[in-house]
């Protein structure tokens, strides 16, 4: 994996992303800045390969942002490695996408929040203390429908 702070992708052979977690640590700039040379502000994500179906074609992954929170960050990290959200018309492949939705069903972009932790400073909340929300949401049924269409 990569420390916070450096650029790139980490990988094991050949570009490939063989091993069970890999992490793409790289700037972003926010989205919907109209400057050409917006600021780009540091963001890392780590991923964890949960399974993999159609002869490891295709990897489920649980996505960590371990810093920024940039808006597609997870979509744009993947992009950088090479990689795509299955169902992602902005960074994805058309075609790859078009036989998942033919063959499959797949019913819309594959990603879906898990969990999602705020944490709420003090300044925040006009000096209560610093509050932590963790909200849990279970994969919606159209997207676990299709992964029980794929092959393994």
């Amino acid at each position: 994996m990569l420390a916070p702070g450096e650029q790139g992708v980490s990988r094991s052979r050949a570009g490939e992303h063989r091993e069970a977690h890999f992490a793409v640590c790289r700037p972003l700039t926010d989205r919907g800045t109209k400057k050409k040379e917006a600021p780009q502000r540091a963001a890392t994500t780590a991923f964890t390969r949960l399974r993999t179906y159609c002869g490891g074609g295709f990897s489920l992954l649980r996505a960590t942002l371990v810093e920024g929170g940039r808006q597609h960050q997870i979509r744009r990290h993947l992009n950088a490695a090479a990689h795509q959200v299955v169902g992602d018309a902005q960074y994805g492949k058309s075609r790859i996408n078009a036989v998942l939705q033919a063959e499959y069903g797949l019913p819309r972009l594959f990603l879906h929040a898990e969990r999602l932790r705020l944490q709420l400073d003090a300044d925040a909340l006009a000096g209560e203390p610093a509050l932590e929300v963790e909200v849990h949401d279970p994969l919606a049924e159209d997207l676990a429908a299709f992964l029980q269409r794929l092959p393994p």
